[in-house]
């Protein structure tokens, strides 16, 4: 079997690691790999937690159908219509912050 894509995946996911490590562990750097999880109080938010889980599960069920070769327009209509529903979901029922 012919095992390239696997190892050339392997070998990017590894750089990128690399790559995210060090620019997190960069103290001048105001990048914080834990904002992708935490709200603003520094808390783990239920909502950032599920997007990046989502994310990463439809994300990988898109390589899967474009390896394949079944990605139809439906498919990808639907992934783009979940991403943007959910954000515009959170914004229609986030109630207003109160300006002080």
């Amino acid at each position: 079997m012919n095992y390239l894509t696997e190892i050339s995946f392997a070998v990017l996911a590894m750089i990128a690691a690399i790559i995210l490590y060090r620019w997190q562990s960069n103290a001048s750097n105001t990048f914080d790999l834990t904002d992708i999880l935490l709200g603003d109080d520094s808390k783990a938010s239920l909502y950032k937690v599920g997007q990046a889980l989502a994310l990463s599960v439809s994300t990988w069920g898109f390589v899967i159908l474009v390896q394949q070769g079944k990605l139809t327009e439906w498919y990808f209509t639907a992934y783009m219509t979940v991403w943007a529903g959910a954000n515009v979901a959170r914004t229609i029922f986030t109630p207003p912050t109160k300006v002080t």
